[in-house]
């Protein structure tokens, strides 16, 4: 009868609330674990944020709320270190500097990494500026890239670049004292060159066209045999030989200098007397690696000394 059966189907129902109410808790213990787990995982993840030394900066593409700008970005950026800008948005943040690429020019808010981030795209190792209020510039190396939620939508932009002022300015240097070199080494008439120990030439400057007639290109590849007549290379060599010697010794200066007499064959088939100063190239060790020479034309003087002992 219903009565009977009334009982048995309040046991099944009350049966299946507790399982359903279990299960619910098991869910809600789940949750709870996922939660705590995930607020670990993003403590550790703004502590390493906040600990790098490269400037950082995390953007919400929604409504452009920083979520992250560690200390470094804040220092690059000569913001406020006091100021927390959390959860600001970045539209309303005092900006100190503007944006150049790398030619100077003011670059237009929609190029910028950031904004190109937000709007999907990455930016891999771009060189640009940026400059204050007080007109000083800085060098900036910069990558960005969108952070994809579950759903492939973008969720927000990831911003980090590194100061690279130093390392341009050492390259400009370089560049200038480079071209003044070459541009000493084009216009003197003495010749400035290098050799290895077997005297094979390893650099030679543009001047030696002028005195010899070969071309830089030229003389890279010739051999010791086709630069030197053979007594003057005989001579260098046994003069390399004993140098190397010499090495061996104690309290030998090792940035002394030798002055040799060399007669060097001319590209018209003539030969030129050329008087050399020569110094070591070391390794770091000390070792000599190779040999330096700056050469002049004696061939007047080497004439006149002969048709002196002639008389």
């Amino acid at each position: 009868s219903l009565h009977d059966a009334l009982p048995i189907l309040f046991q099944a129902t009350l049966e299946e609330f507790e399982a359903s109410n279990e299960e619910l808790i098991r869910s809600q213990e789940d949750l709870l674990r996922h939660e705590e787990e995930l607020a670990e995982t993003w403590a550790i993840l703004r502590s390493a944020f906040e600990q790098t030394p490269i400037p950082l900066l995390l953007v919400g593409a929604k409504d452009f709320k920083i979520i992250i700008s560690n200390p470094a970005c804040r220092e690059c950026l000569r913001i406020d270190p006091e100021t927390s800008y959390i959860g600001q948005s970045l539209l309303s943040l005092k900006r100190t500097w503007q944006d150049l690429d790398a030619d100077g020019k003011p670059m237009e808010p929609k190029d910028t990494p950031l904004v190109l981030a937000l709007r999907g795209v990455a930016t891999r190792n771009r060189e640009g500026r940026i400059r204050f209020d007080d007109g000083t510039e800085r060098w900036l190396l910069v990558n960005s890239a969108p952070v994809l939620g579950p759903d492939g939508a973008n969720i927000a932009g990831f911003l980090a670049f590194v100061d690279i002022t130093e390392q341009k300015n050492t390259l400009e240097s370089l560049r200038r004292n480079e071209s003044m070199f070459r541009l000493l080494a084009e216009k003197m008439n003495d010749i400035v060159w290098t050799t290895d120990l077997a005297l094979r030439t390893t650099y030679i400057s543009p001047s030696i066209e002028k005195i010899l007639g070969f071309t830089p290109e030229e003389r890279m590849v010739q051999e010791p045999g086709e630069q030197l007549t053979p007594s003057s290379l005989a001579y260098a060599a046994g003069l390399l030989k004993k140098e190397l010697e010499r090495e061996k010794e104690s309290g030998v200066d090792p940035d002394r200098n030798i002055i040799m007499e060399l007669e060097y064959y001319h590209k018209n088939g003539s030969t030129v007397w050329l008087e050399s100063n020569l110094s070591w190239q070391r390794d770091d060790n000390g070792s000599i690696v190779g040999v330096h020479g700056v050469s002049r034309d004696i061939s007047v003087r080497k004439k006149a000394e002969m048709e002196l002992q002639q008389k």
